[in-house]
């Protein structure tokens, strides 16, 4: 779960940093091409993204309107990402919050790394930049922390969830099996099974 979310953090981040420069990102080879969106699921995530992330939201309305088809691109290669974003939103705002926490700080900690990649860079401004660096990938790291934490929680209470109801279809096994047995034969069928 933590990978697909790193790759999620990873796309969107490269997606609003290539919102922000108004070009479309490089990306390694790619799969098959993704099939395009439709307008409603522009709007769909366009209305996500005003909600959840208005700063790259601007900067899209910025990109639809300067280059149409980069934008298209962008879009549909972030679709299924963003749909994902959508239902964790609706089923774990907290798990949401600090997914999105996370994104940000991830295009941040790259802004930073590229600012200090640029050559001839006066050593104390590159000193400053490393420091701040530091302190995002710092606070990144504690980010993360706090959703494997959350992760682990749910897991365990997963967890303790189904050893009970293995205990429980332990203790009942006779009545399950017996039950299931008439249910293949015909009797009225039973919810146990």
């Amino acid at each position: 779960m933590l990978g697909s979310r790193l790759a999620l953090a990873l796309l969107l981040a490269t997606f609003a940093g290539a919102v922000a420069r108004g070009v479309t990102p490089q990306h390694p080879p790619t799969p098959p091409p993704t099939p395009a969106v439709s307008q409603r699921q522009i709007e769909k995530i366009m209305s996500f993204l005003q909600t959840t992330e208005p700063e790259v939201y601007a900067k899209a309305v910025v990109l639809r309107r300067s280059a149409p088809k980069k934008f298209v691109k962008l879009i549909s290669e972030a679709a299924p990402n963003f749909r994902r974003l959508e239902r964790l939103h609706k089923q774990d705002p907290q798990l949401f919050s600090l997914t999105i926490s996370d994104i940000k700080l991830t295009h941040h900690s790259f802004t930073i790394a590229g600012e200090l990649r640029q050559p001839n860079l006066p050593t104390e401004q590159a000193e400053n930049l490393r420091q701040d660096l530091k302190q995002v990938v710092s606070q990144q790291f504690d980010i993360r922390q706090k959703i494997r934490k959350l992760e682990l929680d749910q897991l365990t209470k997963r967890l303790e969830a189904l050893k009970a109801q293995f205990t429980l279809r332990e203790k009942e096994r006779t009545v399950i099996i017996e039950t299931r047995v008439n249910d293949l034969i015909g009797k009225p069928p039973s919810i146990h099974w």
